[in-house]
């Protein structure tokens, strides 16, 4: 096993320099820091951050087809609040396959002066359907985005937060994926000053998702 996981790491690591090679607008500095930060031993939640990348990465094909380029929007920083930082709106990806369909929110995240817009996306574990490998060979299809190599970059560092075996084996099926402008949540309010870090269950059952026309005016 762990023979088959170092392989894979270093075919990814000369598929990345190959893509580098290509690409002589990017600062070799830049590029060795990346890889360094990519290929640093890594201890995280395995399985937390599967189901969190296959979410985003259904969100990143959802917006292509609306023709809404998100590529150059995602995890711009590690500093930063959300999963898209649109000029216009930030957008934030929680995924669950619970079939109780609630997701876990940072009231303070969702919850402030600035518009925002949650995605939710609800899947379900099932044989036939879309693996993190999927996703991406579909994503890479665009051969502006294959040969992107920040965006590259950005998804192998991601890749390295989950079990190697996991991306073809675990497959997801989407049920419903809902976009919600934060001001039109319902919400929690006086909440006490002495009150932080409020961390809950949201349901968004109920609620309507924007349509794609509302989408693309919030985010082009």
């Amino acid at each position: 096993f762990k023979s088959e996981e170092v392989n894979c790491e270093l075919e990814n690591f000369f598929k990345l320099c190959k893509l580098y090679s290509k690409n002589n607008d990017y600062k070799f500095k830049e590029f060795f820091t990346s890889l360094y930060n990519i290929f640093q031993s890594q201890k995280v939640e395995k399985s937390l951050n599967l189901i969190g990348l296959w979410g985003e990465l259904y969100t990143i094909l959802y917006l292509k087809k609306l023709s809404i380029d998100c590529i150059n929007f995602w995890h711009l920083s590690s500093n930063d609040k959300y999963d898209f930082m649109f000029e216009k709106c930030p957008l934030e990806v929680k995924t669950t396959s619970n079939k109780d369909k609630l997701i876990t929110i940072k009231h303070n995240q969702i919850f402030d002066e600035q518009e925002k817009i949650l995605t939710a996306v609800f899947c379900e574990y099932n044989n036939s359907g879309l693996s993190i490998n999927n996703l991406i060979k579909e994503i890479n299809k665009d051969k502006t985005i294959a040969h992107n190599i920040t965006f590259q970059l950005k998804l192998q560092q991601e890749i390295m937060k989950i079990n190697k075996e996991d991306m073809e084996s675990k497959k997801f099926r989407i049920n419903e994926i809902k976009f919600l402008f934060s001001k039109n949540l319902p919400s929690i309010i006086n909440i006490p000053e002495n009150i932080y870090n409020l961390t809950y269950q949201y349901s968004c059952d109920n609620l309507l998702s924007m349509t794609d026309d509302e989408l693309r005016v919030k985010l082009i």
